[in-house]
């Protein structure tokens, strides 16, 4: 078999630090346990509190993959550009109801990966009333007293105070 890549010498290897761990009477034994840090967690939002075994055994697998992969950067450069050019980088979507709350998610631009927002119901709803009032055409405040009433109707079984446009509804209102 013919490979296109050059050869590259000094892959790194981790050392094999066996590790036996015994779970329900089964005995398990890991070479490469250490690798993973007790404060995994924490490390992850501060990599500087990475243990220096490990932190210096990922340089050495980043500085390797880095060498391996130079030849390609202007592809890869050019690959994500391109993709990046295809996709609404300021991307995000409505608000699903499950329960008590509203998930949705988010992309922000330069960002890889989406942020997920877990939103409670009312504060949802709460943001769609005042982007409701802020426009206060005549479709959208009627859409409001209907929802109101509504949810007056279903939850607070009285009076709905609707902020910001003086009105106060009652049940025999509508």
């Amino acid at each position: 078999m013919q490979t296109h890549f050059p050869s590259i010498q000094g892959a790194p290897l981790a050392a094999k630090k066996t590790h036996t761990t015994k779970f329900h009477g089964v005995t398990l034994e890991d070479d490469y346990f250490w690798l993973r840090a007790e404060n995994w967690q924490e490390a992850m939002r501060e990599p500087e509190k990475l243990p220096e075994d490990i932190k210096s055994y990922l340089t050495q697998e980043n500085d390797y993959y880095d060498a391996a992969m130079a030849d390609t950067k202007a592809l890869q450069d050019k690959l994500i550009s391109e993709m990046r050019g295809r996709i609404k980088e300021d991307d995000s979507s409505v608000p699903v109801k499950d329960g008590a709350f509203a998930y949705s998610w988010k992309y922000t631009e330069g960002g890889e990966h989406p942020i997920r927002i877990r939103t409670p119901v009312m504060a949802v709803k709460k943001k769609f009333y005042s982007t409701l009032i802020k426009r206060r055409t005549v479709k959208n405040i009627l859409k409001l007293v209907l929802l109101m009433k509504i949810q007056a109707t279903q939850y607070l079984h009285g009076a709905v105070i609707l902020p910001g446009l003086n009105i106060i509804l009652s049940h025999s209102a509508i």
